[in-house]
Order: C-alpha cells, then structure tokens, then sequence
C-alpha cells in the first residue's frame, strides 16, 4: 500500500530511539518535526538532521495543546510516540510512592497527553498515530512493576481510542519491542536479542503499510 511520506512526527524525540528515528526518516528525504523537553538535544538534533524541532514537557497538557495548533496545518500522515523509559529497581511492594508517581506520569500520562494532542492533527488519506511499547506491556518483568502497569495501560489505551474512532480515517498502532535496541554506537549484547535502530524503522513502515482494521490497533512485536 503506497503512503503519504512528506512529514513524520516523532514524539520523544530527544530519546535514544526517537533521536535516531529521525535521523532515519530525515536521511529518507521525509520532513520530520520532533518533540521533546530537552532544548540543548533538541538544538542537537536539528543540526544534525534539519528536524523542525518543539520544546514540550507531555505532563504539560495545556502546552501540548498550544503546540498542536502548530502542527495543524503540516498534513502530517504519521506520528510516532517514543515515550518513556525503563528500571529495574525494587520489588513491587517496596516501590516508593514518589518512583511509581514519576513512572505512571512519564510512561503513561505522557502517552495519553500525546494521543489526544497529536492524533487528532494528522491528515492525509490514512493518518497513523503509531506508539512504541516494550515486553513489560505482556511480560511480568521483576523489578518493573510500575513500567509494566504503564505499558499495560497504554496498550488498553489504544485499543478504546481505536474502539471509539472506528468510523474515521485515522488509525491507531502499536510496535511492541520486546528486545533491547542497540543505538548507533553502542556494542550489541551476545547475552540476549537484539534489535537496530534499523529494524524499528522498517517494523514500523510494515506495520503502517498494513490494511487498516476498522476499530482495531495495528499491533505487532518486534522480538
């Protein structure tokens, strides 16, 4: 299936793998417009790549929404939120309050910020709004409780969003990557799989090429 490919959105740009999303969509000729709270990786990035770049912390739901304002008028087909991060730190019922709150805000709260911020201003024939997630979203990972319960969350989060849009043209997808991503520079793990930065990229041109499924996520794993 041929897709529009003149803007991608990354959210979470200032991440590892968002950073390096948008070099890759960048290097492809794609316009890229990247979100993230941290100016000096941001000023980075747009040296880097020629991304147009938006300061935002998504805990902010006010500032988000002035941004989309921004954004509207673009057509952007696709955007992808890279959002969160990962620990393993205490067993779940020694988890400090002030660590799960941190947690659910930036892992989960942040996702749902983005979602009803940046999913309603995309345009085109089949507008994809494509979130990534990890193996603590279907796995109990120990040490993990809070990242699991947000990956959880996130998940039935997409699934109501794409239950509730099914009679419009956007949709909803989710690239669930259940092994480490080995970022340019860093040395691969002979312990365990892993996946490049590369691979993300064409798993997620896979999974936006697919029909799409009225009321349905997108969803596929990377492992």
């Amino acid at each position: 299936m041929s897709l529009p490919r003149s803007d991608v959105l990354v959210v979470g740009a200032t991440g590892g793998v968002g950073r390096e999303l948008c070099a890759r969509y960048a290097a492809d000729g794609i316009r890229v417009h990247a979100v993230g709270r941290d100016p000096r990786r941001l000023d980075a990035l747009a040296a880097a790549t020629g991304a147009l770049t938006y300061r935002v912390d998504l805990t902010d739901a006010d500032a988000a929404g002035v941004l989309a304002s921004e954004l509207r008028d673009f057509g952007i087909p696709l955007a992808i939120a890279a959002i969160g991060g990962w620990y393993v730190a205490e067993p779940g019922l020694a988890l400090p309050m002030s660590r799960w709150q941190r947690t659910i805000d930036s892992n989960l709260t942040a996702h749902f910020i983005a979602a009803r911020t940046f999913a309603p201003v995309l345009r085109g024939p089949r507008p994809v709004y494509l979130a990534l997630n990890g193996i603590a979203s279907h796995y109990p990972c120990e040490g993990s409780l809070a990242i699991s319960v947000a990956g959880v969350g996130q998940r039935m989060m997409l699934d109501v969003l794409a239950a509730e849009g099914r009679a419009e043209a956007l949709t909803f997808a989710e690239l669930v990557i259940d092994t480490p991503v080995v970022l340019p520079g860093e040395d691969d793990d002979d312990d365990q799989p892993t996946h490049t930065i590369a691979q993300v990229h064409e798993a997620i041109e896979a999974l936006r090429s697919r029909g799409p499924e009225a009321g349905l996520v997108l969803r596929a794993h990377l492992g």
